[in-house]
């Protein structure tokens, strides 16, 4: 789906760019199962539906800083 392949390479980015081992863990953590995948995916979809003038890309951002707290350089 797009929101798990958004998600996946902002995770493979995090982990090639740095000192970013805790917010790929908690993205891992916060994304890894299938059961977790769905809650996401329906969370991200009323934001979405909330937000509708943002880029869904910008809207995912915000959702994974909400539960990883803000990504980027330390």
């Amino acid at each position: 789906s797009y929101f798990q392949t958004s998600i996946s390479m902002m995770s493979i980015v995090l982990a090639r760019t740095g000192d970013q081992e805790n917010a790929v863990t908690c993205m891992n953590t916060w994304y890894g199962s299938p059961d977790a995948q769905q809650q996401r995916h329906a969370y991200i979809r009323g934001k979405l539906e909330a937000f509708p003038t943002y880029h869904p890309q910008s809207i995912i951002l915000a959702v994974i800083e909400e539960a990883c707290g803000e990504l980027g350089p330390s």
